[in-house]
């Protein structure tokens, strides 16, 4: 499996620097044993942000095992339990020119000539991330399903300061998420799923359904529209959603 995606968010507030990110990604399964999988993969994530292009790159190499720890005959449903990681690297980054600072203010206009009296950084030195999850996954049947799991981001907490001699730790981030898959008829399937994500003083919720509608003298076409919604914290307290 191959994957890419692009986004372009909020370009009519910010512009020529609206905030963008790319991604490309690559995994692979394979037979581990006789009903167990492992599976390999690699991917390249890159975000810049507004007006200072704040950027972050990451890539990893991603090593998971899929171990059934129940099914076959006599059982009605086949149940597994998947252990990931992931291994790589990241560098974080800013355009220092790109910033006016109040300093640079000659009392009518910006003047970028003008000194701004703020130490300015370099890119973060190159670090190492490392991330890992846990999942469980069971079948129960056509068209019925369940999943449920933890994962753990940046689990050594690598330095990311623009400053050689000040330390600015990357914060822990955890995600608890689940869904399933549940038949309502021959052709319709409603794909509930929902996460909590958390990292430092930022909290986010993510919930919804899926519907998904296929024809069975086509199983390998299907059409998904569904809903979601996000709820998460303020800054200064309180909650916001859309």
């Amino acid at each position: 499996r191959v994957g890419i995606n692009y986004r372009d968010q909020w370009g009519s507030v910010f512009g020529p620097v609206s905030y963008q990110t790319y991604a490309v990604n690559f995994d692979f399964r394979f037979y581990a044993m006789k009903e167990d999988y492992m599976a390999i993969g690699l991917s390249l994530v890159g975000d810049q942000a507004g007006e200072a292009r704040y950027s972050m790159t990451q890539g990893h190499f991603t090593f998971a095992f899929m171990k059934k720890v129940l099914g076959g005959r006599g059982y009605r449903s086949d149940q597994y339990l998947i252990g990931g990681a992931q291994l790589g690297f990241g560098q974080q980054g800013i355009n220092w020119n790109s910033l006016r600072f109040s300093r640079q203010f000659d009392g009518q206009a910006f003047n970028p000539t003008l000194p701004s009296g703020e130490v300015v950084g370099d890119q973060s030195e190159m670090y190492g991330d490392l991330n890992a999850g846990l999942m469980w996954y069971g079948l129960f049947g056509e068209g019925k399903s369940a999943y449920g799991g933890v994962a753990f981001h940046h689990i050594n907490a690598p330095n990311i300061s623009f400053y050689g001699d000040i330390k600015e730790t990357l914060y822990l981030k955890y995600t608890i998420h689940g869904g399933g898959e549940l038949s309502l008829n021959r052709d319709m399937t409603l794909m509930p799923s929902g996460m909590i994500q958390r990292q430092g003083p930022s909290t986010q919720v993510v919930a919804g359904t899926g519907l998904r509608f296929t024809n069975r003298d086509w199983d390998d076409i299907a059409l998904r529209v569904g809903v979601y919604g996000r709820v998460s914290g303020r800054t200064g307290g309180g909650t916001t959603s859309d």
